[in-house]
């Protein structure tokens, strides 16, 4: 992918993020403030469909595909179970280890998940942003921050064969 189209992207997300902020200032119900089309854009970009190792399929909790062993809700807990259910186990850091995959979750400061980014055999990461364009990264934090995802609320691994 040109490193146009990542730009483009991320002016996207920034300037949604803008209007967002911008025309919900003031609003007090998290129900208006939710349904904003910028914030639905926002949200749109956002599904962990690149970390759960699959292109076809959504995956998110009050939407789309989601384990049915798992609860449809948008916490911490529950996004780590749904990966438990392709073999990840919470864990420490996040240094590129032979034969590990490791995905890292990115929760608001309401600890509601915000994003999923899975790391690569070459030590970066891939996200999906929603409908657009999928994009790798050099690095966790890359994401994190305001505007961003949030913070990196947990970070999962699984064996891999190598």
């Amino acid at each position: 992918m040109e490193e146009l189209q990542i730009s483009e992207i991320e002016a996207t997300f920034t300037a949604l993020v803008k209007q967002w902020r911008e025309e919900t200032f003031g609003i007090s119900s998290t129900n208006q403030m939710s349904m904003h089309p910028a914030y639905q854009q926002i949200i749109g970009m956002g599904k962990p469909v690149r970390a759960a190792e699959d292109d076809e399929t959504w995956w998110w909790p009050d939407q789309f595909y989601w384990p049915l062993s798992v609860p449809r809700e948008e916490t911490i807990e529950a996004f780590q179970q749904a990966f438990e259910t392709l073999g990840y186990e919470v864990c420490q850091g996040d240094v590129l280890q032979e034969g590990l995959q490791r995905i890292a979750i990115y929760a608001n400061s309401n600890k509601v998940p915000t994003h999923i980014a899975r790391q690569l055999p070459t030590g970066k990461l891939t996200s999906k942003l929603g409908s657009l364009e999928d994009i790798e990264h050099n690095n966790l934090q890359g994401l994190t921050g305001n505007p961003g995802y949030g913070e990196i609320a947990c970070i999962m691994k699984k064996l891999i064969s190598v």
